[in-house]
């Protein structure tokens, strides 16, 4: 039920936007991963984001399927593009697994607030999808959400102080995570002691949402980052 992914993306439309022009004929169009219940991530061939990087066009590649489990009997989904987690978030609301007004905890190097000009349209699940895949990216997810009243506010951990310092919450939250957080420009000093705290922050969550982030962070960075906090 609420199948998801397994399609390319061909249309110069946002996550698809970044090169387009610069890309051959052939190369404008990227993958969204099918969602596979189970756990199990790894490396791909197919391109799920292309960027300029030093005057070429740079192909971004990742993942063979996104994953969604039980892990402490939370509701966890792997994946790569960030904006999937809005997808995944609708879909624990339509599987009555999360209510609207929920708050988010967003672990990340960047915001994601960008401004959208598009509110969502949560009639059907394939409004959804499109929605996701067709009027936000990586960057401006957040706000459509917190608009439709899903998301109640947003608590921003986007320092390793921030992290270290939360305290604990009372209320329910979705937790969503950047694995960019942890990319080499950030600095992060105690990385055992930031991803202990992640990890405690998971145990208790409504639904956890994981972003590899293939154009910030090395993915096999990525999937060392995920084993630990699954560990």
């Amino acid at each position: 039920m609420f199948d998801y992914g397994g399609f390319w993306i061909k249309d110069k439309v946002w996550n698809n936007i970044f090169a387009y022009e610069e890309r051959k004929q052939e190369e404008r169009k990227i993958w969204v991963a099918p969602l596979e219940e189970n756990w199990g991530i790894q490396e791909w061939t197919e391109p799920v984001f292309a960027e300029i990087d030093k005057n070429e066009v740079k192909f971004f590649h990742w993942l063979k399927n996104q994953s969604v489990f039980l892990l402490w009997e939370v509701p966890v989904y792997v994946f790569d593009n960030h904006n999937h987690a809005l997808a995944f978030w609708y879909r624990e609301l339509f599987n009555d697994q999360l209510k609207k007004w929920t708050k988010l905890i967003h672990i990340d190097q960047h915001s994601d607030m960008n401004e959208n000009e598009y509110d969502i349209n949560i009639e059907t699940w394939e409004d959804v999808i499109e929605f996701v895949n067709e009027k936000c990216n990586v960057w401006n997810f957040i706000l459509p959400a917190v608009r439709d009243w899903l998301v109640s506010e947003v608590k921003q951990l986007r320092t390793e102080q921030w992290l270290l310092c939360f305290e604990f919450p009372s209320y329910n939250y979705i937790l969503d995570i950047d694995l960019d957080f942890w990319a080499p420009e950030m600095g992060i000093s105690n990385k055992v002691a930031t991803i202990n705290q992640v990890k405690k922050l998971m145990k208790y969550a409504q639904v956890v949402t994981i972003a590899t982030s293939p154009y910030f962070l090395d993915q096999k960075e990525a999937i060392w980052l995920v084993n630990q906090l699954l560990d």
